[in-house]
């Protein structure tokens, strides 16, 4: 699999028929944004924050609550990344760099 990359009409496809999958199997649509809010609610009991202050950790029954991870969300968040590691290894992308090069060429700064 050398420096090939896939199609992204493929890669369409491919995650379309994932989410027809995830609602037939589990009764859930695809989606990672609610990930983010409930690790922010984790982020605020960690640091000793009341997180109940905020109305939107509250509503709907605790839904963003600390408490409610981990969750299938959160591991198809993990997943997205492992298989992202995984794919760049495979292909030959992967390269640790802690700017990588389109930022360095889009911010130089003029001296």
């Amino acid at each position: 699999m050398k420096n090939k990359t896939l199609n992204p009409y493929i890669a369409g496809v491919l995650v379309g028929i994932l989410l027809v999958l995830s609602v037939i199997v589990a009764g859930k649509y695809l989606g990672a944004s609610t990930t983010f809010a409930r690790g922010a609610s984790v982020i605020e009991k960690t640091l000793g924050i009341d997180y109940s202050k905020f109305e939107y950790f509250t509503t709907k029954k605790g839904k963003y609550e600390p408490d409610s991870l981990p969750n299938w969300q959160l591991m198809y968040v993990i997943g997205i990344a492992i298989g992202a590691f995984i794919t760049s290894i495979l292909s030959g992308d992967f390269k640790a760099q802690s700017v990588p090069d389109m930022w360095k060429e889009a911010h130089i700064q003029i001296s």
